[in-house]
């Protein structure tokens, strides 16, 4: 009989085993907490002038263009961290860790970028699906444009179409999460092989994937609904967006950048914990690689 993996215990165990590797995982991500802090504080520093809390935001292209530029240097250097984190759940402390690219983090990258090619098949696949569905639904409510449909009779159609589309792209992604674990190790591994490794797990794997996130979810919510309350207003005719205070812009960066770095900590730990009940060797590659 296949093994099961079982979602509370992969959750603790994901915790138990970023706790252990603690000291390891600080001088890891110190270098991206860094450049995350950059960003927070460059954002409302950088407003312009007279812009206090309450004044409509202006979309300045210089101010954009450098705010882009650092969420971009931000993915950057977050491969060198989920690609050691990687290594360090699924071979332990005797693997090279460390903040730099090797051949290893363009493996990573590659894998990345295939999965996400399939997941964004997964993706419009969903929206054709629901876009016959949203129009099916407007024509048996007598209305041939689902825009034209009150909102009351029009919202339920919004929820089930991000839902749903939620529910696909994280069921497409964990499907082939394999593939980009394998490559930080030094291994690629095609899709359809971590779709035969995880048949039978991929719920199982989403919803350990989904309680890891439940602490980090249950901080991150209040203060993302107190920030863009403080931001979008109506008045009576259209809704506006306007500066928050930058003390709530700091707290809310900072909550939000610790989350996204403990995210990609965890994911990584549920694919270690997976890999250990399951008793799955990544190294059975397809093709190449295991020098650093």
């Amino acid at each position: 009989m296949a093994k099961k993996l079982p979602v509370f215990r992969t959750a603790i165990l994901a915790y138990l085993l970023i706790w252990h590797y603690r000291a390891i995982l600080i001088r890891l991500i110190w270098p991206l907490s860094l450049i995350v802090l950059i960003d927070i504080f460059c954002g409302p520093l950088s407003r312009p002038a007279g812009a206090v809390p309450g004044t409509t935001v202006s979309f300045s292209p210089v101010r954009t263009a450098v705010l882009f530029s650092l969420i971009v240097v931000e993915v950057v250097a977050s491969v060198p961290i989920t690609t050691s984190a990687y290594r360090l759940f699924l071979r332990g402390p005797t693997e090279r860790i460390g903040f730099r690219y090797r051949r290893q983090e363009g493996l990573y990258i590659g894998a990345v970028l295939r999965v996400a090619g399939r997941v964004l098949l997964w993706g419009l696949l969903w929206l054709v699906m629901a876009s016959i569905l949203a129009w099916s639904y407007s024509l048996a409510l007598g209305q041939r444009n689902p825009l034209n449909l009150p909102p009351w009779q029009f919202a339920p159609i919004v929820v089930f179409v991000e839902f749903g589309g939620l529910l696909i792209v994280a069921w497409s992604a964990s499907r082939y999460s394999l593939v980009p674990a394998a490559a930080s190790v030094g291994h690629k591994i095609t899709m359809a092989r971590s779709v035969r490794w995880l048949r039978g797990q991929v719920w199982r794997l989403l919803g350990a994937t989904f309680v890891v996130a439940i602490p980090i979810l249950l901080i991150e919510t209040p203060t993302t609904f107190l920030f863009e309350t403080s931001m979008i207003s109506f008045d009576g005719q259209s809704f506006n967006i306007s500066y928050p205070g930058i003390g709530l812009s700091i707290a809310h960066g900072i909550i939000v950048g610790a989350g996204w770095i403990a995210g990609i900590l965890l994911q990584c730990a549920v694919i270690g914990v997976l890999c250990q009940t399951l008793s799955l060797d990544l190294s059975q590659a397809t093709s190449e690689l295991h020098r650093t």
